[in-house]
């Protein structure tokens, strides 16, 4: 099991908005809003141990995928959660109150055209209630448009762990590695409603091409607080963000994949360098590859001012996708806008010597400010086993120039079977903290 504290602070979102140009490359979910009514009034739990005290199926007939969102969620209480069940894959999501936030009162993305959301509540927890009004899913055949440079597209699927699918707007995004392993997409994906949702190990798509979605343990939310961005066309158009922590581990996106992209100060002089473009654009050839990652390298063709020019192959949905020398492995600049067509020519990008990128890089938001230096200590040792009619450590937090932890925020997380729960530590002074576990039946 492991320990989190979580340090809380006031940020604000910095926007600036241009006109966007007509060649960028992104490729939108196709999706359709279909009616529901989901209403459990409100309930609690009369029983003497933890309960599922609702539970409902949705089914949309023929979707391909479904998405939850919740016109209201009231979960009752500290360890009340909302789990919720893609019937085809079997996966799961577990909501708190705080994660819903976090999702904007929705669900990750599942397969298939059923799922199950349930309350579960601790007796004596405040009442709890769901209603739901409407559901995001996905059409039975998914939208394929297909451009490359030359005659052939040459990409082949690839497993970068860096990359990422930006949902639902359909564009690709990548971990750059600054303090907080924060994100880098083009500006002219970002939208509020349009750029939500970063996944990982992207599966397959169906033979049709409509996309599928690895499960929630993949999927990341975007902190809207964390974004700054400019859309101001070729050599200028760049979006830096962060991710919210996953709900079912707990872990943020780095520390699940692990690796993070160097970021070149400046794109190099053009000198016979090899550019690699790594990204989700659409396919249909085969239709299974449509939107899954995908990678091509090619010849570097030019580098002005902030804009960067490479004759590599990529398609709608490529847009953001890291502009990688791979002579080096650096990224020197974001992939935004095509320019390609069978006869050759070049495709273009943002150079990471952009001023605006550089003044953000520099000045990071939301998510993205990096956290003090934490470490965890534990004076009494770790146990090997805990009590099953309830135990306590005590855990020591400290750190360069972390000051003192903002009250109440200093969390413990468990998992004793069926998905993370959360109970707030006590603060015993001098940087110590009680962290008691519940007691539970002994599996």
């Amino acid at each position: 099991m492991r320990l989190i504290a979580t340090v809380v602070a006031t940020l604000t979102i910095s926007f600036t908005t241009v006109v966007p140009k007509a060649a960028a490359q992104p490729a939108p979910l196709e999706q359709e809003d279909v009616p529901v009514v989901v209403d459990s009034g409100p309930l609690v739990n009369t029983t003497d141990k933890r309960a599922t005290i609702f539970s409902e199926v949705i089914e949309v007939p023929d979707a391909s995928w479904i998405r939850l969102t919740f016109d209201e969620a009231v979960l009752g209480g500290a360890g009340s959660v909302l789990r919720i069940t893609g019937l085809q894959d079997n996966v799961r999501q577990h909501h708190t109150a705080r994660t819903l936030q976090q999702w904007r009162y929705t669900s990750a993305y599942f397969n298939g055209n059923a799922v199950r959301v349930e309350l579960i509540a601790d007796p004596g927890a405040d009442p709890g209630l769901i209603q739901i009004s409407h559901v995001i899913v996905g059409p039975p055949d998914g939208a394929i448009k297909v451009s490359q440079c030359g005659p052939t597209d040459d990409r082949l699927p690839s497993d970068d762990p860096r990359v990422a699918r930006s949902i639902p707007v359909g564009c690709t995004a990548w971990m750059i590695s600054d303090d907080a392993n924060c994100f880098i997409t083009a500006g002219h994906c970002f939208s509020p409603s349009g750029m939500q949702i970063c996944e990982f190990n992207v599966p397959l798509s169906s033979s049709n091409g409509s996309l599928n979605h690895p499960p929630p343990s993949d999927q990341y939310p975007i902190d809207l607080t964390s974004v700054q961005f400019v859309n101001g066309g070729i050599g200028n158009d760049w979006c830096y963000f962060g991710c919210f922590a996953n709900t079912e581990t707990g872990l943020t996106a780095f520390q699940t994949q692990g690796e993070a992209f160097d970021l070149a100060a400046t794109p190099p002089p053009v000198q016979g360098q090899t550019i690699r473009i790594t990204g989700h654009g659409t396919d249909n050839s085969p239709s299974t590859w449509n939107q899954i990652q995908q990678t091509h390298s090619g010849p570097y063709i030019s580098f002005s001012g902030s804009h960067v020019s490479y004759q590599v192959d990529t398609t709608g949905g490529n847009s953001g996708s890291p502009v990688i020398n791979d002579d080096t492995g650096e990224a020197i600049g974001v992939h935004t806008h095509g320019g390609c067509n069978s006869g050759g020519g070049a495709n273009n990008g943002t150079g990471s010597n952009n001023g605006g990128l550089q003044n953000a890089l520099d000045d990071p938001q939301g998510i993205c400010v990096p956290m003090p230096g934490l470490a965890f200590g534990f004076p009494d040792g770790l146990p090997e086993f805990l009590n099953p009619a309830g135990d306590s450590l005590t855990v020591q937090i400290t750190g360069a120039n972390c000051g003192s932890l903002e009250p109440g925020t200093a969390t413990l997380h468990y998992e004793i079977g069926g998905g993370f729960q959360t109970a707030l530590m006590q603060d015993l002074g001098d940087d110590l903290f009680e962290a008691t576990f519940p007691s539970t039946t002994c599996g």
